[in-house]
């Protein structure tokens, strides 16, 4: 039985998009610890066999890698540094002042018991 290209893809998706939620979801809140971290490795297996099978078996093209030409690396660095203005300015013009410093490392003191001087903050 050949799939077409849209059946295909539905069907890679049903067997990949749930398990990445079922993971975040055990480990963050149905059964934080070692069940949910288990969990969550197992759906993350999951995906690299899922890709890997697929990749081999259900749409088997000839593997093909090359080197970065000096355009992709021009192109990646500058997508990067995009990236990392953006997440910057919302940080320090949005959620530094909503943030209470003081009250976060008092918490990660409590919970981690490390020494107050460890922080950068």
């Amino acid at each position: 039985m050949q799939l077409t290209q849209k059946s295909s893809s539905i069907i890679a998706l049903c067997l990949g998009v749930p398990f990445t939620s079922v993971g975040a979801i055990m480990t963050l809140w149905i059964a934080p610890g070692a069940l949910g971290q288990t969990i969550l490795v197992c759906c993350q297996i999951w995906l690299l066999c899922l890709t890997v099978i697929w990749l081999l078996k259900i749409e088997p093209k000839p593997l093909d890698f090359s080197l970065p030409t000096q355009n992709d690396w021009i192109t990646g660095i500058a997508i990067g540094l995009l990236m990392f203005g953006a997440i910057f300015v919302v940080y320090w013009l949005l959620l530094e002042p909503m943030l209470d410093v003081n009250s976060i490392r008092d918490k990660l003191t409590r919970i981690i018991d490390i020494d107050r001087q460890a922080f950068i903050f």
